[in-house]
Parts: C-alpha cells; sequence; structure tokens
C-alpha cells in the first residue's frame, strides 16, 4: 500500500514558522502541481493535518491563523515543472504583519468573464499563489492577511 502523498512546507504564522508535510488527496499523481497544494488550503474544512518531523507530530492547523505557506524548489526550471504559468500577473503585495511580497499571482481556477486581478481575488478560496520574483518558491497567501496587492504593469 503506498503512503499519502506530501508536500513539504514553510507554516508562517505571523509570529512563528515552522516545516511540516501536508497531507495531499489521494489522486495526486506522481508529479504535484500548483492545484494539487491548493485544494487541502481551499477546502470547505477549517483545519487540517500536518505533519512535523521535530517534533515527530501531527498537528490539526486552523486555516485562518495560517498567514502564508511556501513551496520551494531547487531550481526555476523544477518550479515550472509543477506550476502552471497560462495566466500569471505581477503583483506587489503587503501583507499582515509587516511583510511585503513582490512576484507573479498565479491565476488558477480561471473563468471566462475573469480579466482583472480584483475578479480573481474575489473568488471564494482562501488561499492565492503567488511565485517569488527572486527565489524559486511559491507562496499560498491567505487573503486575509492581505491589506493590499498593485497590479504591475510591464
Amino acid at each position: 500500500m503506498n503512503a499519502r502523498p506530501t508536500v513539504e512546507l514553510l507554516f508562517d504564522f505571523g509570529h512563528r514558522q515552522w516545516t511540516g508535510r501536508l497531507f495531499l488527496p489521494d489522486t495526486v499523481g506522481e508529479i504535484v502541481t500548483l492545484e494539487d497544494v491548493l485544494t487541502p488550503l481551499n477546502d470547505d474544512r477549517e483545519f487540517l493535518p500536518v505533519a512535523t518531523a521535530d517534533p515527530p507530530f501531527v498537528w490539526i492547523v486552523n486555516k485562518q491563523a495560517l498567514c502564508r505557506a511556501r513551496w520551494s524548489f531547487d531550481s526555476i526550471a523544477d518550479l515550472e515543472k509543477h506550476t502552471p504559468w497560462d495566466r500569471r500577473e505581477r503583483v506587489r503585495m503587503e501583507l499582515y504583519p509587516e511583510t511585503s511580497l513582490a512576484g507573479y499571482l498565479v491565476v488558477v481556477y480561471q473563468r471566462e468573464s475573469f480579466s482583472r486581478v480584483q475578479d480573481f481575488l474575489n473568488m471564494p478560496h482562501r488561499f492565492i499563489p503567488v511565485i517569488d520574483q527572486n527565489q524559486p518558491w511559491v507562496w499560498f497567501i491567505n487573503k486575509r492577511h492581505v491589506i493590499r496587492i498593485g497590479h504591475v504593469h510591464d
């Protein structure tokens, strides 16, 4: 029997950070995609299980308290294998508490009627994916902790 798929993320609660393994749906394929990670973050459950190595424990995490989570890759090429690039918008964000982030908002769950970043942000999903402009990282940002977002036009 195969073990349930997981992905290692850095969890940031604003005042503390720790690394853990997020459990993914059993239907996840060999290559984990951005949408595979978004599924448990954006589903209707208020809490999700996260396994840590030190201490060896499974924590039940309140998603509302989670400011953001970071998925790290060894290189941009590795990141591109896991992340769709169909539509991305360059943004600068200010987050609570006192954090800023510049990168590319990956527009997922896109509907044809959505043409503005604001339309995507107003969808009911809790977390939005942003590719860091300086590191091979994808940040999953909890919209409750967003103060403002600027759409950068190239």
